[in-house]
């Protein structure tokens, strides 16, 4: 069976890089170049044809192939049968879909739970007015780092402000989500003032495709947020399909990208900033296409898949005690569905 992708790059152990594979500090391999990746003895045998890497089942949790990959039959069987998961991407890092094995279906009363939650339009609204404050509040929270470094921001710390407190206000979804909009609008103006670098020049936001570095490694990294957070939702009790603020309509998964919103600009953001700003990242790690679209080459996706891994182990306090931003995702969807189970206080995550 053979599932394509575009380009891709290499696996690497977390703490010690190597060209290849990267293992990460919760089981998850990245598998960025061509290859062929198949069952062998008692592990997965990734093959790129210069190079061959064993993936031990026993202490996998999940694969992402992000370029021409061919996966056997017997790979599934392995996959289903050792409960890991397959995240599928293409070349330029847009997610395709996932495997995930039969024993990821959910129970019944979290299901009910979310459904009532989501069908009762007063409690959706209010529970949607706490994840945008939120959600703007850390926004917020980079700029007022920004401006304590000089940069001329106040501007943006104002509107940014002001659509907190007209969230607050809003009578319906419609009007948060507008809010959502003129603030991110706001926070995207002010990304040439946070950068440090003229070859990084941020026009506007530009998703399908985008047409610059910064929207590239923007739409990047928010997919890899995005599958990182549908991991640990699948680790709970809690259904993807039914969101907030994200209605659940055609979207495949919804609630993700509810819990991502409080976190892209901690965790994306801030890595986009280091990255362009020490100069790590340069005009030779995209390509630019015929039709003008922008994307991460194979080693520039290497390069920011750590730089994503690693923010995830920054540590922070909460109420006295530390947590990486792993764990602080992973406390964000247990506490929600503690709310919705047992009626339990739940408070979005803000940034201090």
């Amino acid at each position: 069976m053979t599932i394509s992708n575009q380009e891709c790059g290499r696996t690497v152990f977390y703490r010690d890089w190597h060209p290849s594979v990267v293992e990460k500090i919760d089981g998850e391999y990245h598998i960025v170049k061509d290859g062929i990746l198949s069952k062998r003895d008692y592990t997965l045998l990734f093959n790129s044809g210069d190079e061959k890497h064993h993936i031990p089942v026993q202490t996998t949790d999940q694969l992402n192939c992000y370029n021409e990959v061919t996966i056997t039959g017997a790979v599934f069987r392995t996959l289903t049968q050792e409960n890991i998961r397959l995240g599928i991407y293409d070349g330029v890092g847009n997610l395709l879909g996932y495997y995930t094995p039969e024993g990821y279906q959910k129970d019944t009363e979290a299901i009910l739970a979310q459904c009532l939650e989501y069908s009762n339009t007063e409690k959706r609204l209010s529970m949607g007015k706490l994840l945008e404050i939120s959600a703007i509040h850390n926004i917020r929270a980079n700029v007022r780092y920004y401006i304590k470094q000089g940069r001329p921001l106040e501007e943006t710390e104002q509107l940014l402000t002001d659509g907190m407190s007209s969230v607050k206000k809003s009578s319906s979804m419609d009007e948060i989500l507008l809010q959502e909009a003129r603030c991110r609008q706001a926070y995207y103006r002010a990304f040439n003032s946070i950068l440090e670098n003229e070859a990084f020049y941020f026009e506007k936001r530009s998703k399908m495709p985008p047409k610059d570095a910064i929207n590239a490694l923007i739409s990047f990294g928010n997919t890899i947020l995005y599958n990182k957070i549908q991991q640990m939702i699948w680790k709970t009790s809690l259904d993807s399909r039914i969101g907030v603020l994200h209605a659940a309509n055609r979207r495949h998964y919804s609630l993700n990208l509810d819990f991502a919103d409080l976190f892209k600009p901690l965790i994306v953001d801030r890595v986009i900033f280091k990255l362009v700003n020490l100069r790590q990242l340069t005009k030779e790690d995209f390509i630019k296409r015929n039709d003008g679209s922008v994307y991460l080459t194979s080693e520039g996706k290497k390069l920011f898949i750590r730089s994503i891994e690693e923010k995830m182990t920054d540590r922070i306090m909460l109420n006295g005690e530390y947590y990486t931003y792993r764990q602080l995702m992973e406390q964000e969807i247990r506490s929600y569905q503690r709310y919705l189970l047992d009626g339990a206080k739940y408070r979005p995550y803000k940034y201090y």
